[in-house]
Order: C-alpha cells, then sequence, then structure tokens
C-alpha cells in the first residue's frame, strides 16, 4: 500500500502578526527526504500562504513526519479554519521504507485539515486587516454547452461563486477534475483560464483523439496552491455542486453503428426498376 500523508497538525491554536506556527505533516509510513540541488519543499495554505520546510525541526520529528514553518506576515489574509492546499516537494523526492515515491497529494475533506490538541482547528489572524465580511464564497454551479466534442474541440465549464473571487497564482494554477460513471478521468482536465474578480471562473481543456467519454461529470475543484478568496480575505469554499440535470457533454466520436444482418434467402425480388436513358424515365419491367 502506498505511504500517504495522513494528518497535519500544528503547535498553536491561533497566531498574529509576526508569530510563528510550526505544521507537521505526518505520514502513514516511515519516510526520507532527498531535498539536494537547491530544492526547498513548502505547504501552500489556505490563506495564500506558504509554511516553507523547517530542516532542524523535522530532524526531531521522527521518521515518519516532517515539520514546516509559517510566519505570518502583515498582509496576510485573516482565516478561521487554516487548512493546507497542497504539499510541494519544489524538485525533492520523498521515498518511505520501501523506497518508493510517497503519495503527496492533499485531498479536500480527507487530509486538509491542520489540528491542534485533537481536534481544534488551527485560526490564524492577521491584525492589519479586518473586514465586516466574514463569508466565505460558495460555488452556485457549474455551466458548460452540451454537445459531442471532438478531437480539437475547446471545452470551457464556467464555475459560478455566489460572489466576486479573485484568483491569485500559487505554484499551479486551479484546476477542475473530471469525472465519467463515477471514476476520475486522469487524462481530462480542466485548467483554470480567466474570469479572476468576477463571479464565474472559466476552466478549459481541448479534446484529443484519446479522449473517449460518453457522459462527462464534475470531479474535485482543486487550488494546487493559489488563492481563492473574495475581496475581504474570505477563502473560498471549493466544494462543487453537479451539472444541471439538463446538461450532457460527450467528448471523441460518439456514433453507434448498427450491424443489420439480412438472410437472403428471405429476399423475393418482383420487379426491377431501370433508366431509360433515352427518356430519363423510371420503367417497371418483369423479371
Amino acid at each position: 500500500m502506498a505511504t500517504v500523508i495522513s494528518q497535519f497538525n500544528a503547535s498553536r491554536l491561533s497566531t498574529g502578526v509576526g508569530e510563528t506556527v510550526y505544521i507537521t505533516a505526518g505520514f502513514s509510513d516511515t519516510v526520507t527526504l532527498n531535498a539536494s540541488g537547491g530544492s526547498a519543499p513548502f505547504l501552500a495554505l489556505s490563506n495564500g500562504a506558504n509554511a516553507q520546510l523547517d530542516v532542524a525541526r523535522s530532524a526531531l520529528a521522527g521518521d515518519d513526519a516532517l515539520v514546516f514553518a509559517y510566519t505570518v506576515a502583515p498582509n496576510d489574509f485573516s482565516i478561521t479554519g487554516l487548512t493546507v492546499n497542497g504539499l510541494f516537494l519544489d524538485g525533492a523526492s520523498l521515498t518511505d521504507s520501501a523506497g518508493e515515491a510517497v503519495v503527496t497529494k492533499v485531498t479536500s475533506g480527507v487530509n486538509e485539515s491542520i489540528y491542534v490538541s485533537g481536534n481544534n482547528e488551527v485560526a490564524i489572524v492577521s491584525q492589519t486587516i479586518t473586514s465586516d465580511d466574514l463569508v466565505s464564497p460558495r460555488v452556485a454551479s457549474v455551466d458548460v454547452v452540451s454537445g459531442n466534442y471532438l478531437p480539437g474541440d475547446k471545452v470551457t465549464l464556467t464555475v459560478v461563486f455566489d460572489e466576486a473571487v479573485g484568483v491569485t497564482p500559487g505554484a499551479k494554477l486551479p484546476t477542475l477534475t473530471l469525472m465519467s460513471n463515477g471514476e476520475v478521468l486522469d487524462d481530462v482536465i480542466a485548467s483554470y483560464e480567466s474570469g479572476s474578480g468576477t463571479k464565474k471562473l472559466n476552466f478549459t481543456f481541448t479534446v484529443t483523439d484519446t479522449m473517449d467519454v460518453a457522459d462527462l461529470q464534475l470531479g474535485e475543484l482543486l487550488s494546487n496552491g493559489s488563492f481563492l478568496a473574495d475581496a475581504s480575505g474570505n477563502a473560498a469554499i471549493l466544494s462543487l455542486t453537479e451539472l444541471p440535470s439538463a446538461t450532457s457533454v460527450s467528448l471523441g466520436d460518439q456514433t453507434v453503428y448498427v450491424e443489420e444482418v439480412v438472410d437472403l434467402a428471405d429476399v423475393k425480388i418482383e420487379s426491377i426498376r431501370y433508366l431509360d436513358n433515352d427518356t430519363e424515365a423510371f420503367k417497371v419491367g418483369e423479371v
């Protein structure tokens, strides 16, 4: 079984400008980090900041953990319930006791939360940013034009929020994963293209020859280290709605060919129509 991130834990419940919170990434097996060549692994956090690897603390944390340090800067966004958007190795390698690569994926609702003393989530408070708006933007709908898209066609999916959302690029741009028959399509991923500062964020992909999907469905909206938030700094909630029930999207050649087998023994020819080239008229002749 692959080694994965089991949980994130933090050294304190709340912090302010200039203070540091240490975030420990715990793994399901012992891990070995090779960070040679100037690589600098980091955690991308849900308020748009990054927590950098703390080598000294990681060495003391045990063989199944890495420690990252985040010091709150004056312009960091205030947020309650800080989470991790992603662990990025930045060129380093991370292997388990069997020498296999560790799965560093952070999944919403699975292992993104940061805990202190059991179940308390971390609260980060930046004292320089205040706002009466404490409500996070949510996805209201996802729109796409119905149809059968062929190789070379560009497909645009529009994620509509209940208020304007800004996109601050991180390690990677946000992506929208897609599914069919309940299974994630590894080769069909829509990438963020435009819409920052509005309610509608556009994600696109181009259909290739290998894509053959009869019924496209939504997967997850992933920030990939980018920060999606409203004008007050409230991080967007990325949980998706379903596509409208009337929407139907397929990719590739979905033409159905029906082969009809005819038994010639059952065919009886009663007459033949032929063209009289002189009169350009049809006549019926007996067999």
